[in-house]
């Protein structure tokens, strides 16, 4: 659609918080917001500087079997993000002190929703509902799983889980086939080829 000057994109690892290894719940989580801590040439603060400045949205999560970073831009910066979103994702550095700090901000995400009652009983049914299965654990982890990861954990999970086979790309606005699909090989060309990963679930 040429309605609004603007371009969406998802790119979605079909790799989520089921490929935690076990007492490392939410390893997953950390990885992807780790993509915007810092990546070949590009600290964290000229990673928001720098989307900031070029009218840009960026965001990363995970859910229970996918993780998805995703972009919104307007139309004329769309080439000097995707660039940089490439490099985000192909060349990401897992500095030691980011990590630190994006652990530290985890745990204290994990303390403060336990004054919300909305959170703790959804958190209560679906372990509840799914004991025993992949979905009865917690994407974002625990106090005790997060305190395990390592940046071997974060680089090994990323090794694995973030390759051109185990990916998908789709967008939408104000872009045609043919660019979205030259935009989605620029966006994973650094990527390995990898494989699919199976779903535990």
């Amino acid at each position: 659609s040429r309605a609004l000057p603007f371009v969406s994109v998802v790119i979605s690892f079909r790799s989520g918080s089921v490929h935690d290894p076990a007492g490392r719940e939410g390893l997953s989580r950390v990885t992807a917001r780790m993509l915007r801590r810092g990546c070949e040439g590009y600290t964290k603060e000229k990673i928001e500087e720098t989307i900031d400045s070029l009218g840009a949205e960026f965001g990363a999560d995970t859910l229970m079997s996918g993780t998805t970073a995703s972009y919104e831009v307007i139309r004329r910066s769309l080439d000097p993000v995707t660039d940089l979103i490439a490099t985000m994702l192909a060349k990401p550095t897992f500095a030691e002190d980011e990590i630190a700090r994006l652990l530290r901000e985890a745990r204290a995400e994990l303390t403060e929703s336990r004054d919300s009652d909305r959170l703790l009983a959804g958190r209560a049914f679906r372990r509840t509902l799914f004991a025993g299965h992949p979905y009865g654990r917690r994407a974002a982890g625990t106090l005790d799983t997060l305190d395990k990861i390592t940046r071997e954990d974060i680089v090994a999970f990323y090794k694995r889980h973030y390759t051109r086979n185990n990916a998908v790309v789709a967008m939408s606005g104000d872009v045609s086939q043919q660019e979205g699909e030259e935009i989605a090989e620029r966006l994973l060309a650094g990527l390995p080829e990898g494989e699919a990963v199976p779903d535990p679930a």
